[in-house]
């Protein structure tokens, strides 16, 4: 996945009807092989569809649940932080309310900046 960002930073520039200063996004999303993950790395546009060169993902219609993270750096963030959040939101609190996700879940860097310590995890509920 760092691979991923590090082209994506370098390549954000070019993406047609991007809005300054707009969030970007991770998603993790169920890949086509057994065990395997699909990863989409964005930001905010204010297209109505991708373009031929690049893919547009929308978050599904309904409801969210965001679980909210600061931490001291990104790099805390990205790493630990980040694990520590989605297991206590898979292994504790949906359980604890009866709920299962679609099956995707968006990472919304609050302030995309190098020093930025806010995330927040987006996930589509459904019930057990």
């Amino acid at each position: 996945l760092g691979e991923l960002w590090m082209y994506f930073h370098k390549e954000k520039h070019a993406i047609p009807n991007a809005i300054a200063g707009g969030h970007e996004i991770g998603v993790s999303m169920m890949g086509t092989e057994e065990g395997k993950l699909k990863y989409f790395a964005g930001l905010q546009t204010t297209a109505d569809k991708a373009t031929s060169q690049y893919e547009q993902w929308t978050s599904p219609a309904g409801g969210s649940i965001v679980c909210s993270l600061v931490a001291e750096n990104f790099e805390e963030m990205v790493t630990s932080a980040l694990d520590k959040a989605l297991g206590y939101l898979y292994e504790t609190w949906l359980p604890n309310h009866n709920l299962a996700t679609q099956p995707y879940s968006a990472e919304r860097y609050v302030t995309p900046a190098d020093d930025s310590t806010k995330l927040e995890i987006w996930v589509s509920p459904l019930p057990l």
